[in-house]
């Protein structure tokens, strides 16, 4: 994001919080099948471990050194949820 609008920690970013999660819903809207989510461990704009909580608070876990992933609810679950 540009400096202008980023803030200096992802973990009181709300910018930054609303545009994942909508990337998410693009993600699991263009790939419906998709059982997981998976991201760099990494940002090279913030500090790693405030870029792991900031994933973790998104919902992430870490799957190898390198990666977090996320799994992400089917359509069926996400209509279950609906009701």
């Amino acid at each position: 994001m540009d400096d202008g609008v980023r803030q200096e920690s992802p973990l009181t970013d709300p910018v930054l919080t609303t545009v994942w999660t909508g990337f998410e819903g693009v993600l699991t809207r263009w790939f419906p099948q998709a059982e997981r989510i998976a991201t760099p461990s990494w940002e090279e704009l913030y500090e790693r471990p405030a870029w792991q909580q900031f994933l973790a608070g998104q919902g992430y876990t870490p799957l190898t050194p390198g990666c977090f992933v996320k799994a992400v609810a089917s359509e069926s679950e996400m209509a279950e949820e609906m009701r």
